[in-house]
């Protein structure tokens, strides 16, 4: 695992290689919440989400991202908390994921916060 939450942690890298916009397919949205309830089904680690930058669309991902999480029929099983800051000039939105049994929940926390602290300028 090459991530700096030290107590164990996983990314989620969501990629459109195809350029198409799909902000309002469903499909993706149930897609993808699947992929996350899978993943804690299976895990109790941690996974962070970091938006693509190269276009200038990160601050969109993270609303389109929170707002479907947050709509998600089984959210509040989870624990999310997103940071926003700028990294050499260029914003950039990152979240921690969890579900709430996770034993490790606050000392992760408290590693996300103290790298966001870190990282960002």
């Amino acid at each position: 695992m090459d991530t700096f939450i030290r107590s164990g942690a996983y990314t989620l890298d969501i990629s459109n290689i195809w350029g198409q916009t799909s902000p309002g397919d469903m499909k993706l949205r149930q897609t993808l919440m699947a992929i996350i309830e899978e993943f804690f089904r299976c895990n109790n680690d941690v996974m962070l989400y970091i938006t693509e930058t190269e276009d200038g669309k990160q601050a969109f991902r993270d609303r389109l991202f929170v707002r479907w999480f947050n709509t998600y029929e089984k959210h509040n099983q989870f624990f999310i908390q997103t940071a926003e800051g700028k990294m050499e000039g260029q914003t950039n939105f990152i979240a921690i994921i969890s579900r709430r049994d996770n034993p490790k929940l606050q000392l992760a926390i408290h590693e996300f916060e103290k790298t966001v602290a870190f990282l960002f300028d």
